[in-house]
């Protein structure tokens, strides 16, 4: 589904957690976060890739503790590959923690070509303006599509929380995830249940986050960023 489409009209029952939002722009422990240079970049736990910004001008969020997060300069906007394999697309200037009231649209997407085989993963961040924050495309070596599902999941909400977002609703064509993330499944696969239960650790740092299963049609955009990480990868 592109991004700055509506949400669907009739979506599943969704699960919400009600926790106090996280207290810094490393909250979601991965990745690159959004346009700070690298000689000031605090250590993060993993992830990487390229992030993209923000809109210049947006209010700036505060902190539990109510001091304001840091600002950084905008930058020029493209598409740049990260050092392990992704490809972003920025929208605009970039400010750690600078976020528009609202709930975000996040769109995630797995793809693996075999299952298992090659795969990929492409996430779409929305801003409840609608307009498209954040992209990415990123090859994730062999896994299966249940795993690269979980995957995209993950990504995105590390690269959400680094954006400063509050509440988020999740878009995926993936019925056994949202399934499980909505209490509808059990996790059966041992494969699957550590990354389920980072979902929910990453979940509980937002103040609230629902999962929605939409048709593969109003995920289009998401699809072809997970298809796009394999494509480069193997030089399609």
């Amino acid at each position: 589904m592109a991004g700055g489409t509506g949400p669907p009209l009739a979506p599943r029952r969704a699960l919400e957690h009600g926790f106090d939002p996280p207290c810094g722009p490393g909250a979601g422990d991965g990745g690159a976060l959004v346009g700070i240079p690298e000689g000031r970049r605090p250590a993060l736990g993993g992830g990487g890739g390229w992030t993209g910004g923000t809109r210049a001008g947006a209010a700036t969020r505060r902190t539990v503790h109510d001091k304001p997060l840091a600002k950084s300069g905008a930058s020029r906007a493209g598409d740049r590959r990260g050092g392990d394999g992704a490809w972003g697309r920025r929208k605009g200037g970039a400010a750690v923690g600078e976020s528009l009231a609202g709930t975000w649209r996040l769109h995630t997407d797995g793809a693996a070509r075999g299952n298992p085989g090659p795969a990929g993963i492409g996430i779409v961040l929305v801003r409840p303006d609608g307009e498209v924050a954040d992209e990415l495309a990123r090859f994730i070596g062999h896994a299966t599509n249940n795993v690269a599902e979980y995957t995209a999941l993950i990504t995105g909400l590390e690269r959400a929380l680094q954006f400063g977002v509050f509440d988020l609703d999740v878009y995926s064509d993936s019925e056994l995830l949202v399934r499980q993330l909505n209490g509808e499944y059990r996790v059966k696969n041992a494969g699957l249940k550590p990354l389920y239960e980072r979902v929910r650790q990453l979940a509980g740092q937002f103040r609230r986050v629902r999962y929605f299963h939409v048709p593969r049609e109003q995920n289009r955009r998401a699809d072809e960023l997970a298809n796009e990480g394999i494509d480069r990868a193997l030089g399609a």
